[in-house]
């Protein structure tokens, strides 16, 4: 009867073990397919729209879907910078090939509070269209777009639907995308959740001050351009 007893409890030792190392192996092979490698010489065709999109430096993602001609990147990490946040963007173009080498999305502080920054540069070969979005609250802050190095107006060569969705027109080279946030505080206030008279005053003193901010750098780009040529 020990005998038995002794025998039923080994087979039941061996059971565990080997289920919990086939737990341990389908873990580990989840982990393992959660990112996916892309390196430079990938590229991520839009056939339907006659364009690619490329990247300068190698990295990782954990999804890259195209859906409806837009390729969704979801949890985006570059090599260069490991210990970034990962991103998730939606990036689409039309008639033209662009390598995206530079992305940042970061948390900063203004005026004392916590605001969301992002900063995108690529290369385009071809007179296209493109198309981004960072999942970014359009009325969060303010965007400045560079063509090189040359500010671009807003609503001639590019432009932001409500939903968030920057469309970039005619740029030939390069072009330098950048998100510069209002303070939390700010962006409730804008999106009507505090409509204190001191508040709204407060917003417009912030937005003022960052479209300052844009202003300035295109003026400061502007200038170093014309030093370069003289």
């Amino acid at each position: 009867m020990n005998r038995d007893r002794t025998t039923v409890l080994e087979w039941f030792s061996v059971f565990v073990v080997i289920a919990l190392f086939s737990f341990s192996c389908y873990i580990g092979g989840v982990y393992a397919k959660s990112e996916t490698v892309f390196t430079k010489l990938d590229t991520f065709d839009i056939p339907l729209n006659n364009s690619s999109i490329s990247f300068a430096t190698d990295g990782t993602y954990e999804k890259a879907i195209l859906d409806n001609n837009v390729w969704n990147f979801d949890n985006l990490r570059f090599e260069d910078s490991p210990n970034s946040e990962m991103y998730t963007i939606k990036i689409s173009a039309e008639d033209c090939k662009l390598t995206i080498t530079y992305c940042r999305i970061y948390n900063s502080t203004f005026a004392g509070q916590q605001a969301k920054g992002a900063r995108l540069r690529y290369t385009v070969i071809g007179r296209g269209t493109q198309f981004f979005d960072f999942g970014l609250d359009p009325k969060g802050g303010d965007w400045g777009v560079i063509f090189d190095d040359e500010y671009m107006k807003q609503n001639e060569e590019w432009s932001l639907s409500t939903e968030g969705t920057l469309t970039i027109m005619g740029a030939t080279e390069n072009v330098t995308l950048s998100y510069y946030g209002f303070p939390e505080s700010f962006v409730n206030t804008i999106n009507g959740s505090d409509n204190s008279i001191l508040n709204q005053h407060s917003v417009v003193i912030v937005i003022t001050i960052v479209s300052a901010i844009v202003v300035l750098s295109a003026a400061v780009i502007m200038k170093k351009k014309v030093e370069f040529t003289y």
